[in-house]
């Protein structure tokens, strides 16, 4: 038979059906043989003869047949160091526009409380309500909210047991987003239930990176977990840490997000005391991701500023 003989192998036959499995790999290596341009050669016409006994005399059989997605590309492996990551102060001309979580899951929420504040806290929150058991028992890992990368950069430190308050733990992660004159910049995530599910290992399948990882701006870096029929305490508590500096003010989001964030703060979103009821009286906190910080919170400028946005 004229042509090329690409594969010469026994092939197992049920009657009159004849069977040969192909997987990718071996479909990858017929298109090896075969010139086209750079690219995806993904449809390959083969032409197959084969021979043996049919019904105890001798038979021969030829044909074509078609393959499709003979050539499966493969992803390039995502890397980026700290060289590459852009200064912290361009943030200010060119904000993200991926937020942390997704804004239509979030109960509530306020910006970085600053040393000016009635109630300082280093850090924003975003916050959830699971009392009405959205997420409910046997929720799979997958489907509860999800927490992205802001911007693109790589994985510095994870802690997947971690105890916060008196009796609750918490799981985090830091990841480097930018660089301040060569000093890597976290994007810190302290990642807070509210509750002690009572097993050091229970947090780990809600984060889905490891520390090293390169990751691109909205990539999911972990999942929230929330404890069914929770009420509004769990949060996570969110900054921006240069390295050997405090944390500082996250006004890195674009004014659309900050809004839209804002919008979404509720009862959270008042300079008052930390568990003091409403009042008429509380003063509304306007849209910025910090208020009334000091100026080592602020993470642009030497200088304290009102509402950092």
């Amino acid at each position: 038979m004229p042509g090329i003989v690409l594969v010469d192998e026994e092939v197992p036959t049920d009657g009159a059906t004849v069977t040969w499995n192909l997987d990718a790999e071996k479909l990858n290596q017929l298109a090896n043989n075969f010139d086209y341009e750079q690219g995806i050669a993904d449809t390959i016409d083969v032409t197959f003869y084969a021979e043996g006994t049919l019904n105890g005399a001798p038979a021969q059989a030829v044909g074509t047949m078609v393959t499709h997605g003979a050539r499966v590309p493969t992803t390039p492996e995502f890397s980026i160091t700290l060289s590459e990551l852009p200064e912290l102060s361009d943030f200010i001309a060119n904000p993200t526009d991926q937020f942390l979580v997704d804004m239509s899951y979030i109960s509530g929420g306020n910006p970085f409380m600053g040393q000016g504040t009635n109630d300082p806290d280093n850090g924003a929150h975003v916050n959830w309500d699971n009392s009405g058991n959205q997420w409910p028992e046997g929720t799979a890992v997958s489907d509860f909210p999800a927490i992205y990368a802001v911007a693109d950069g790589y994985v510095k430190t994870i802690n997947t047991w971690e105890p916060v308050g008196e009796t609750n733990y918490k799981y985090d992660i830091w990841y480097v987003f930018a660089q301040k004159d060569g000093t890597a910049v976290r994007f810190a995530m302290s990642i807070e239930p509210s509750t002690n599910p009572g097993d050091t290992s229970f947090y780990e399948p809600f984060i889905v990176v490891k520390e090293g990882q390169s990751v691109r701006k909205g990539d999911v870096l972990a999942y929230m977990y929330l404890e069914p029929n929770k009420d509004i305490g769990p949060h996570i508590h969110f900054s921006v840490a240069p390295e050997q500096e405090e944390q500082q003010a996250p006004a890195i989001f674009t004014d659309a997000l900050v809004e839209a964030f804002h919008d979404n703060w509720g009862i959270f979103g008042f300079d008052r005391k930390n568990n003091v009821p409403p009042s008429e009286s509380d003063t509304r906190i306007p849209p910025c991701m910090g208020y009334k910080l000091a100026a080592s919170e602020n993470p642009f400028a030497a200088s304290a500023s009102e509402c950092l946005k």
